[in-house]
């Protein structure tokens, strides 16, 4: 194939919005999240999943869940330890449940009642470490 007879030129043609006209716009927060794993994945994706980082930010999440709920339960109401620990236990578990339903694994979303199944077998699995953590956090308290 010959070479063009003169090189080629390039331009860059501004993007111009107008006002919409009819319906709605299909960007939300679903998008923008999108979004974001898109650049994480292409930022850290060759070293670390994306799902274990989001997983991880929400167990960071649930720590601080976990400590609001201790907080709020012994000291300001005046529970006594060990029922604040095993509330806030359960809290944080749930809240965990659901932001990983949400955000981490949103592909595979629960819904209905296999999401009542789904928090149900979570619960019971962590049941284990809540008993643990309750127990060792009661006695290091005492």
């Amino acid at each position: 194939m010959p070479p063009p007879p003169h090189p080629l030129t390039f331009k860059e043609l501004p993007c111009e919005f107008r006002t919409r006209q009819a319906g709605e716009s299909k960007v939300d927060s679903q998008v923008a999240w999108d979004y974001l794993m898109l650049l994480l994945d292409k930022s850290v994706g060759r070293f670390v999943p994306v799902r274990l980082v989001t997983f991880s930010l929400v167990g960071g999440s649930g720590l601080l869940i976990h400590f609001a709920v201790l907080l709020l339960l012994y000291r300001w109401s005046s529970w006594p330890f060990a029922w604040g620990q095993g509330a806030a236990t359960l809290i944080a578990m749930t809240s965990n449940f659901i932001l990983n339903n949400v955000v981490t694994y949103r592909d595979q979303r629960l819904r209905g009642w296999q999401w009542l199944r789904g928090w149900l077998s979570f619960v019971l699995v962590c049941s284990l470490g809540a008993v643990g953590n309750v127990g060792v956090a009661s006695y290091l308290f005492t």
